[in-house]
Order: structure tokens, then sequence, then C-alpha cells
């Protein structure tokens, strides 16, 4: 194999390792406060980001806002993506990573959805904790902002989730 091609398998290796372990280092910021969703997760915050009058009633889902960036949950959702339609249902550069989230697979999407009417442009990261694949998901977190930057503190927020009840167990 020529060396240049060494190389750039190299760094394709050094992207895709990093990006599987991304979430699964939680680094978060000072001020950030943690919030207890209900008993059953606990994950940290921008101290800006407030609590909406959003909620679930018969599943828990959680919507926080700054004004600027949303960001959404639904622990145990009844329904989620078809996993064969996600490619086509996301927007434009479109990424799918695979990661962990407190010692749960994870499938994380990050994409970028283009403006309609008067909407702006928005940047986008959905996260499925759990079997995606095969419709188990624990956990469903999304976050979208006309910022791009923004992404960055929502992948922030995924990686500080520990849930509280039903740990897995280490093997």
């Amino acid at each position: 194999m020529p060396a240049r091609n060494l190389h750039f398998v190299g760094v394709l290796l050094v992207v895709v390792l990093g990006a599987q372990s991304a979430l699964s280092q939680t680094y978060v910021s000072d001020g950030w406060r943690k919030i207890d969703a209900e008993g059953r997760l606990t994950f940290y915050l921008p101290p800006e980001m407030k609590q909406t009058d959003v909620h679930g009633i018969e599943n828990l889902y959680q919507v926080y806002s700054d004004g600027r960036l949303k960001f959404s949950l639904v622990f145990e959702p009844d329904s989620v993506l078809a996993y064969e339609e996600r490619e086509s249902q996301f927007g434009k550069d479109y990424q799918e990573i695979m990661t962990e989230v407190d010692g749960r697979p994870a499938f994380l999407f990050i994409y970028r959805q283009e403006a309609e009417g008067q909407r702006p442009q928005t940047y986008n990261a959905d996260i499925y904790v759990g079997d995606l694949p095969g419709a188990k998901v624990k956990l469903w977190m999304w976050a979208s902002s006309t910022y791009p930057d923004d992404i960055e503190i929502a992948r922030r927020i995924f990686s500080s989730v520990e849930f509280t009840k039903d740990k897995p167990t280490r093997r």
C-alpha cells in the first residue's frame, strides 16, 4: 500500500475512534447544573437553559431552552425512528456516530435542515440510547439551534447522562 494511502487510513482511524469515544467522556463546564429527571436519569445543562411548560403525560418528556438552543428528551419512548429510514429522514450533512452513554450503546445523528419560508436553517443532534435497530430505545434526546456551535453543547449534554435506575451490568 503506498505511503499516502497508509497516512489516509491512519487519519481515518483517528477520526473514527475519536468520534466513537466522543460521548464516553463527560466534560461539563463550570456553572452547569445537574438535572434530575424524575429519578430515572440525571444530566447537566448550561445555567441559562430553563425547563419549558411542555411535558409528557404517559412518558417522561421534557423540553429545555435558552432561547437559542432547544433540548428535548423522552425516556423509554413508545415509538422511535425506523433505523432503516434514518438517512432519508435527516437533513443535509448527515453524520451517524456509534458511541456510548453511561455504558449503553447509542446512535448519535448530526445534521442540518434547510430553511423553509420564514424559518431559518437549523443544526440538529439526535441521540438514541439503546438498541435503535431493534426499536428498543431507553432514551431519545435531541437538540436544535440556528447556530452550528450549539451542537457541541448538545453533545456535552448527551455525554453527561447517567441512568439512576436499571444500570447496565459490566461484563
